[in-house]
């Protein structure tokens, strides 16, 4: 009998290689194979649903009306990614509200997008665009009325005017206002302030 590793000669009985120390096995045993080890450096893979592993906490949620200096989000601020159409990229524009507009005796129109001061030479305050009116009968006073719009009306305050200002509306109902006097009004109606009339419409 000789060592199965080296080939030495074995002495009947011998648990061990001689020559090489291989460990003889017995005539007739069985060979077992043994699954390779996993070496020690690696760790096993831990079960995400273990309840035992720690919670990560969440990360925090980045909005994107306040990006933080540097952030550059994709399709925000700068171009759009390039998966998107062309018609994707461009932003609709919404349609305007009709404005407000004077229209003068000789049809004329004048836009009014905020506060105006109206008369033959008006001093505005408050913000107010002044708009002075060309009246050969001097029956408007140089500082008349104050409109105001209010979205889908129209307010109109006498200031102490020397004729007053006469609202009339589309139905021939006639307000008149005095010193410090409003009334809030549609499109439609005319304004009388003297012998001068103006109208008063939408887009």
């Amino acid at each position: 009998m000789t060592c199965a590793n080296c080939g030495w000669p074995l002495h009947e009985g011998a648990l061990f290689c001689g020559n090489c120390g291989h460990r003889v096995e017995p005539p007739g045993a069985a060979t077992v194979s043994r699954p390779a080890s996993v070496p020690s450096s690696e760790s096993p893979v831990p079960d995400p649903t273990d309840p035992r592993l720690p919670v990560a906490s969440p990360q925090p949620t980045v909005r994107i009306d306040r990006l933080p200096v540097g952030l550059r989000v994709p399709g925000v601020g700068g171009r759009a990614p390039s998966t998107l159409d062309e018609d994707d990229e461009a932003t609709v524009l919404a349609p305007r509200r009709p404005a407000w507009a004077l229209v003068t005796p000789a049809g004329e129109r004048v836009p009014v997008r905020q506060a105006v001061v109206i008369g033959r030479a008006p001093t505005a305050a408050g913000g107010a665009l002044a708009v002075a009116l060309l009246d050969p009968t001097r029956s408007v006073s140089k500082t008349h009325a104050l409109l105001t719009p209010l979205g889908d009306a129209m307010r109109i305050q006498d200031l102490g005017s020397t004729n007053g200002t006469i609202v009339v509306e589309a139905d021939g109902v006639e307000i008149e206002l005095g010193d410090g006097q409003h009334v809030e009004v549609g499109a439609g109606v005319r304004l009388e302030l003297g012998e001068y009339v103006l109208g008063l419409e939408r887009g």
